[in-house]
């Protein structure tokens, strides 16, 4: 299969599994092969950068909004773990989200303790 064929291939299945999950709740298939697939689309991506949209998977979080949720303003700005496949992502989000609330980031960052 052709590289174009397989990113779009990839953008479609993403597409559906992302409906299932945030909007049908309903997911058929486990976060780490969406995760996988979406490693998959940006690896494609970051090597034919002119493909991207801002439709893009990679691009974007979520489904649609959906009906009957109410819209809360957070004091600190909520942060997504993202795609964490190692110790090394884990400590960079831990470090992301103290700097934000204010936390020393050395205390954990050097700590054997974290997951």
């Amino acid at each position: 299969m052709a590289e174009k064929e397989r990113y779009e291939e990839l953008i479609k299945e993403l597409e559906r599994l992302s409906y299932e999950y945030y909007v049908a709740d309903n997911p058929t298939a486990p976060d780490s092969l969406y995760d996988q697939l979406l490693h998959e689309l940006i690896g494609l991506e970051e090597k034919h950068p002119d493909w991207v949209t801002p439709e893009s998977p990679s691009q974007r979080v979520g489904g649609e909004i959906l009906a009957g949720f109410q819209k809360v303003a957070h004091e600190t700005p909520m942060l997504s773990l993202g795609n964490a496949f190692n110790h090394e992502d884990l400590q960079d989000f831990d470090r992301r989200v103290r700097e934000k609330v204010g936390e020393d980031v050395a205390t954990c960052v050097n700590s054997k303790s974290m997951v």
